[in-house]
């Protein structure tokens, strides 16, 4: 239940509105990947990184483990294994950094595995999905007993759009929804049969959450324009902080639709889409990022950020406490997979497709 409300408002002079806010710089330090090269090289779907007491760890979702790299690039070899034992993986979908561990949640089975920096196992703990959910795509466990979790986008009954729950319980069996998203998908024919095809986050969703530390929930609801920051109590889920954003949901226009088609089509050669399942508009905000403590990241949106669209990734740094801002544009092709302070782990689509994990230092202006 959420019991407190304390709002905070920024007008145009707030940390979104400034005319000179400082840039933010990229310089690539390093990459990852290749068709046949050496161990550590092959990715198939790069989902999730963090950068942890100098190491590198990068989750692959269609892949049994996760890796580790030293900041100067070397390899340093994988953590977990195929299997559904202590430390085996089938599905796995976050890697999140803990004060002195590493926790991989994946989604079926429904679980959270926590590893030692040095790979060892520490424990495996079982999340019960609450009723009337089909999976779960990430959960973390707050102080106070409260676990708080993502749920994987469900299609939405008579639409073709997925949501997406933000949902907080102590007792699973009495679950408080903190919110709801939405992320468009395409509706296509092949073979004569109806296929949803989601579009990628910059389309959508209209939100996203994130865990600071082991008790403060952010949440940003990119059609309003606003964030929350929450924190786990004894009493229940408190919101602490509140913010208006200066950007909200815009309309898509027909250029937009039409960019949006043509790389769909590319993308997946074949497919017939359906024009009546293009979403009418488009998310201020898409992503949030945690840095650290005091600085979270959050992603605008934009109609369709890919290497051929053109589209670039657009991120703005905002520190909690002072306000400060600072903008931050990835090269076309570049996807932001995690944050750290001072540095930035992104993946590279390539020729055929293959993917590049990247570190950037942060250099601001």
């Amino acid at each position: 239940m959420i019991v407190f409300t304390l709002a905070l408002f920024y007008g145009l002079c707030g940390p979104y509105g400034s005319q000179d806010r400082p840039q933010v710089e990229l310089e690539l330090l390093w990459e990852a990947g290749s068709v046949d090269g050496g161990s550590g090289t092959d990715w198939m779907q790069l989902w999730d990184a963090i950068l942890k007491d100098g190491f590198v760890f990068a989750l692959d979702i269609r892949l049994p483990a996760f890796r580790r790299f030293r900041l100067d690039g070397s390899f340093d070899g994988e953590i977990g294994r195929l299997g559904q034992g202590p430390g085996e993986f089938v599905s796995p979908t976050m890697v999140a950094a803990n004060p002195q561990s590493v926790e991989v949640f994946e989604r079926s089975p429904s679980r959270r595995t926590t590893f030692g920096l040095d790979g060892e196992v520490i424990e495996t703990v079982a999340v019960i999905v609450p009723e009337g959910h089909v999976a779960l795509s990430w959960a973390r466990l707050l102080q106070h007993g409260w676990t708080v979790a993502s749920t994987v986008g469900e299609l939405v009954e008579g639409h073709t759009d997925f949501q997406t729950s933000i949902l907080a319980w102590r007792d699973p069996r009495e679950v408080d929804t903190l919110a709801q998203y939405l992320g468009w998908t395409l509706s296509g024919i092949v073979n004569e049969n109806p296929l949803p095809i989601p579009i990628p986050p910059s389309a959508g969703p209209t939100g996203d959450a994130a865990i600071l530390g082991d008790s403060i929930i952010a949440l940003l609801d990119g059609d309003a324009g606003t964030l929350q920051l929450l924190r786990s109590t004894p009493e229940g889920i408190r919101t602490i902080r509140r913010w208006d954003l200066p950007t909200k949901a815009t309309q898509l226009t027909e250029s937009d639709r039409e960019n949006m088609l043509e790389i769909s089509h590319d993308r997946w050669p074949g497919v017939v889409l359906s024009e009546i399942a293009y979403p009418e508009k488009r998310s201020g905000w898409v992503k949030i990022e945690v840095e650290s403590q005091e600085a979270l990241w959050l992603k605008r949106g934009a109609p369709f950020v890919s290497a051929k669209s053109g589209v670039k990734e657009e991120w703005v740094r905002w520190n909690i406490e002072s306000g400060i801002s600072t903008q931050l544009t990835l090269p076309a092709g570049v996807t932001a997979l995690g944050f750290a302070p001072g540095f930035l782990i992104a993946k590279r689509l390539g020729e055929w497709d293959v993917e590049y994990l990247q570190l950037y230092r942060l250099v601001v202006s």
